[in-house]
């Protein structure tokens, strides 16, 4: 996987075609037919280095070191969150729908995947090794959640032919869903190893039946472009970009797990308990006495909408630099409001290259960098919002993003 990052920006520092999620250029010529297709991989976190996630998702083996150099980057709440999502898009403005001859429409399909995670320090500590460094004292995982979609879109687009802008109404089908949330978490064992002793509160929601389909919903999508004056009475552009902001109603209600009891053992370790052969294998039936109680919730899940405010960068401009900021938040828990601000230089007549840096998501402080390219129809453009993660594993998650067009 960071062979294929690395080829791509050798690709952007020789001068390809290319282009970026941040920011997302505004072009003036507006063609008459426009397709777009268009993919993002993303995960990060705050205190996992690639050096551990890279094992993870790739596989490797993972040695003390790896834990400790991630372990000891962790505080008191952690996030880990991962996003993908392909697209493809048809726009056309050649058109006067319902006789509006401001009106044109477009056709879009999506996939989205979505999934966070936010979590204390002794969560991690407990998954990767055990409770042996708690022994005597308590260790907390208490306000731990976690939540993961995976759906597909198909949408129907409505497009301001003066601003540019759009809002498309998508029906979902929602594949998969689950959602974990701890409200109060604490393990203790002895010193002797001997004692242990759990208190739990939380539930877990989930999609019930192996069908591809567990769940159908509608959400909306919105491209707003306000024009503003600058200085210099040359027209800026602000977006606010809305993506995935819609519910869906579950097939079958979904299944929760409940969860609130104090449970205690004499003469087994927390690892004895764990093992494949201890109390919490499928054949012990000691689980019941956590009291976990099944039931059936409502049918509704909302989707994790995003919102996106942004200052976007005229491609058609004449001026060398120009700047762009703007903050984006997800409806989601381990996603905090992310904050960005950059600069794109104009390199040729129509090629492109910038650098921005942010703050917030599933990560804290991040690089990003872009190229964006045009030759007549076509436009091709890659970047990364996280680009020390291309080239190192002592960043916090990888990103990249590519979308390739032809308007004519």
């Amino acid at each position: 996987m960071k062979f294929i990052y690395v080829v791509l920006f050798l690709f952007i520092s020789l001068g390809v075609k290319a282009q970026f999620m941040l920011p997302i250029l505004e072009d003036s010529l507006v063609p008459k037919h426009e397709f777009c297709l268009s993919g993002l991989a993303d995960y990060s976190g705050s205190s996992i280095l690639n050096s551990l996630s890279d094992k993870l998702f790739y596989g490797g083996e993972i040695t003390d070191d790896i834990k400790t150099a991630s372990f000891d980057k962790h505080g008191v709440i952690n996030r880990f969150g991962l996003n993908m999502q392909g697209e493809i898009e048809y726009r056309n403005t050649a058109a006067s729908l319902c006789k509006k001859h401001d009106l044109g429409f477009g056709i879009k399909a999506a996939y989205h995947s979505f999934g966070g995670v936010v979590y204390p320090k002794d969560l991690y500590g407990l998954a990767f090794y055990g409770n042996a460094n708690y022994s005597g004292t308590i260790a907390d995982f208490s306000g731990t959640a976690f939540s993961f979609y995976s759906f597909q879109k198909l949408g129907f687009t409505l497009i301001d032919k003066k601003s540019n802008s759009s809002l498309t109404l998508n029906l979902i089908n929602l594949s998969n869903y689950s959602s974990l949330q701890i409200n109060n978490g604490t393990i203790y064992q002895s010193l002797q190893t001997d004692t242990l002793t759990l208190a739990i509160n939380g539930s877990l929601k989930n999609t019930n039946g192996n069908s591809f389909s567990k769940g159908l919903g509608l959400c909306l999508d919105g491209d707003i472009r306000l024009p503003l004056k600058g200085n210099n009475e040359k027209i800026n552009y602000l977006q606010i970009l809305i993506k995935n902001v819609g519910f869906a109603h579950m097939n079958q209600a979904l299944t929760v797990s409940s969860v609130d009891t104090n449970y205690s053992t004499i003469g087994l370790s927390f690892n004895q308990i764990i093992n494949a052969n201890g109390q919490l294998s499928p054949s012990f039936n000691s689980l019941d006495s956590l009291q976990i109680v099944d039931k059936s919730s409502a049918n509704w899940v909302l989707l994790p909408g995003m919102i996106q405010v942004a200052k976007l960068v005229e491609t058609s401009s004449s001026k060398r630099f120009q700047e762009f900021y703007g903050f984006r938040i997800f409806l989601a828990k381990a996603y905090i409001p992310m904050v960005f601000v950059g600069l794109d230089a104009r390199l040729g007549r129509n090629f492109h290259l910038g650098m921005n840096g942010s703050y917030g998501g599933f990560s804290d402080f991040m690089l990003g960098m872009y190229s964006y390219y045009k030759k007549g129809a076509w436009s091709l453009g890659i970047g990364s919002e996280n680009l020390l993660g291309v080239f190192t594993n002592k960043a916090y998650g990888e990103a990249i993003s590519i979308r390739l067009r032809c308007g004519i």
